[in-house]
């Protein structure tokens, strides 16, 4: 099982960084469990991309983030599609089963109810 987190815009960091704690605590409890972030791109020449993924590596602050991190540069609305996300707004909390299938969300920044609904979902499918 994987905790995505999808930010589309550089403010949208904050927001994800509000769920890292609970994140790596669950991580920790439950050693199947994973989490990751994306940050969402729109394909780019690869020049481009590679001063982004500089610019990222430098402000990556939480603790092991870096190793978790994938920058997708892509065609965003195929991906919106697919994951049933509607707007880029937001960033958004997935949890993803092994078959890869999303069976819970969630948008914006971690308070102590979403974080209590992600840990009694984590809970209860471990």
């Amino acid at each position: 099982m994987n905790i995505v987190f999808v930010a589309f815009q550089r403010e949208q960091q904050l927001a994800v960084n509000t769920w890292l704690p609970t994140a790596t605590l669950l991580e920790n409890l439950h050693k199947e469990l994973r989490y990751y972030e994306l940050p969402i791109h729109s394909s780019i020449n690869p020049i481009v991309r590679w001063f982004l993924n500089r610019a990222m590596r430098v402000g990556i602050r939480y603790p092991g983030s870096r190793e978790k991190t994938i920058a997708l540069y892509i065609d965003k609305d195929p991906f919106c599609k697919a994951l049933d996300i509607s707007g880029e707004e937001f960033n958004r909390i997935l949890v993803l089963n092994d078959e890869a299938r999303i069976v819970w969300r969630s948008e914006g920044s971690c308070d102590v109810e979403k974080a209590e609904s992600l840990s009694d979902f984590i809970k209860a499918a471990f």
